[in-house]
């Protein structure tokens, strides 16, 4: 029954190792120690993904496609009236 009682106390705290962590208020080290390497090595990974800059395009001549060009026409727009989940099943009904 401890190793029950163990594992919820595990599960409740995860969330705020996580976001303390993500916030800095925690370093590597600690997390592992708290919740294990693998989960750890995990949130270090999103962490460095997340924080990271987009790479820029570099160059003279680099210019971004106007949206027309990208979408080849008009640019596509969602509305509330279409449901794309009804249009994707009507499709298959037919």
């Amino acid at each position: 029954m401890t190793g029950d009682k163990t594992q919820a106390a595990s599960d409740a705290l995860t969330p705020l190792i996580r976001d303390a962590y993500y916030a800095g208020r925690l370093d590597f080290a600690t997390v592992a120690a708290v919740i294990g390497t693998e989960q750890a090595m995990r949130m270090r990974l999103l962490k460095n993904t997340v924080d990271r800059d987009p790479p820029l395009p570099s160059g003279k001549n680099v210019a971004l496609p106007f949206d027309e060009a990208f979408y080849h026409g008009k640019v596509p727009t969602w509305t509330a009236e279409r449901n794309t989940e009804t249009d994707a099943h009507s499709d298959d009904s037919e």
